[in-house]
């Protein structure tokens, strides 16, 4: 095994116990730094009462007093059977972690310190998402790692909560230099590359899923900036601006690749989603819509009568509530109502409120250009029906009829050229365009098939109203 050169050579003979088998499961990146794990809470700190796992990531230099990476670092401290952390929480983790860590190897290296000295500030960041909690924090602390001396580590401490498995995870990223410093650059992509372990999505209960739901389709420019990135079947819009860019929709979880790899293709940079936005909140549509939000750190906009159902991941909707959680719980960032518009760059979108399907199902009505035209485009969640029982019996639901009632009438009054929605089929998608087609906004000009949708489906409302 390769000796390591760091503070975990230095805590090894008692403290850390490392195996050759070990390898990350938290903390992947980077590739080229040292790698430690062990278990909480940790034996230079036992007033810890926290269970887990820690990981830490540093790079070489750490333990170097006169590198640009001395006590420079990244870790994530896996907490179990944990659902919230408090700010004063938090707080106390970092004193006695760094008392008991400043501590042992002091004491080991000889070292005079003053361990009373050791404290801790911290305050919420500013300027971050509605949904992140992150801390801002500073410890002041002694550099046993080199001579003692007294040192003031700057620290950001990210929280993630994972419902489902019960685990809060305290993503933590530490280097005595000013945040001004390219050092932190490396640390803020360990930070926002972190993304909550596989082991805790395999408890999402999705439902079984059809082939044409899953299976790949060449993305292909739409209209103007208005491009389609989903799959065969579930329909995913790219809309580019000049301040980054908008993705409706995310199909299920394992179309995240697939709608990468669509972006991608066409020219685009994945990191440069801005805002997320879906038509309603099923699985297959924000399946992998977390995901999608931690890696690229962009806004989820969402229908406020969804709210409930995202973030519980599907468990309190009125009808697929009986699979339990289906996808991974998400909190919108901004809760959105009728109307209500959607700006970034030079494109402005605007929801529209059309429940039944599911209590905040909503459509998106906007403009996008050309070389020869502007398009005023609908991205539709057209009211299908989810559920065989009657809709007096949906006691979850106690307005469903007169929601899809409101729903039929609101869609027949819009305007617009083109037409577009959640499933590929509705607005038979492969019969206006096959792969390889060239651009044609064209071919999406359908008002007579948007009007028969909607009579079909009026029709199948008005039989379950009679049941």
């Amino acid at each position: 095994m390769k000796k390591l050169v760091t503070f975990l050579l230095i805590l090894s003979f008692s403290i850390l116990v490392r195996s050759q088998e070990t390898k990350p499961a938290l903390l992947t990146e980077p590739a080229n730094w040292e790698f430690e794990r062990f278990e909480l809470p940790p034996s230079f700190a036992p007033g810890i009462t926290y269970k887990g796992v820690e990981e830490l990531r540093f790079p070489p230099g750490f333990s170097k007093k006169d590198t640009a990476t001395y006590f420079t670092y990244a870790f994530v401290a896996q907490l179990n059977d944990v659902t919230t952390i408090s700010q004063n929480d938090i707080k106390d983790y970092l004193i006695k972690y760094y008392k008991g860590l400043c501590t042992v190897v002091a004491g080991d290296r000889k070292l005079k310190i003053d361990s009373s000295q050791i404290n801790a500030t911290l305050e919420k960041k500013k300027g971050v998402s509605a949904s992140e909690t992150i801390y801002n924090a500073t410890v002041n602390l002694f550099g046993v790692f080199a001579d003692g001396a007294a040192l003031k580590l700057n620290l950001e401490v990210k929280v993630m909560i994972d419902a489902v498995a019960k685990k809060a995870y305290l993503v933590i990223i530490a280097s005595p230099r000013d945040k001004s410093d390219a050092v932190w650059e490396k640390l803020y992509e360990i930070q926002k590359a972190f993304t909550v372990p596989v082991a805790s999505a395999q408890k999402i209960n999705e439902p079984k899923t059809t082939e044409e739901w899953t299976k790949p389709y060449q993305p292909f420019r739409i209209a103007g900036n208005l491009y389609y990135v989903g799959t065969y079947d579930l329909g995913c819009y790219l809309i580019t601006t000049s301040k980054g860019n908008i993705l409706i929709n995310t199909g299920l979880a394992a179309s995240l690749s697939q709608i990468k790899n669509n972006i991608e293709t066409l020219g685009f940079k994945f990191s440069d989603t801005k805002i997320l936005l879906t038509t309603q909140a099923h699985y297959d549509h924000v399946g992998a819509m977390a995901a999608i939000k931690q890696q690229t750190g962009a806004q989820f906009m969402a229908d406020e009568k969804d709210n409930d159902v995202l973030v519980s991941g599907g468990a309190s909707d009125y009808e697929l509530s009986k699979y339990g959680t289906s996808f991974e719980p998400i909190k919108p960032d901004r809760l959105l109502h009728d109307n209500d518009t959607i700006k970034l760059g030079d494109m402005e979108l605007v929801l529209l409120h059309h429940p039944g399907h599911t209590k905040g199902s909503c459509s998106y009505l906007f403009t996008v250009k050309d070389d020869k035209r502007s398009w005023k485009v609908l991205i539709a969640n057209m009211p299908t029906i989810v559920t065989d029982r009657s809709f007096s019996n949906i006691d979850a639901y106690p307005g469903i009829e007169k929601d899809y009632a409101y729903t039929f009438t609101a869609m027949k009054n819009i305007t617009f050229d083109i037409w577009l929605s959640s499933h590929a089929s509705q607005f038979d998608l492969h019969k206006k365009h096959k792969p390889g087609d060239g651009y044609d906004p064209s071919a999406f000009i359908d008002d007579e098939g948007y009007d028969a949708e909607l009579s079909d489906l009026q029709e199948q409302y008005i039989k379950k109203v009679k049941q």
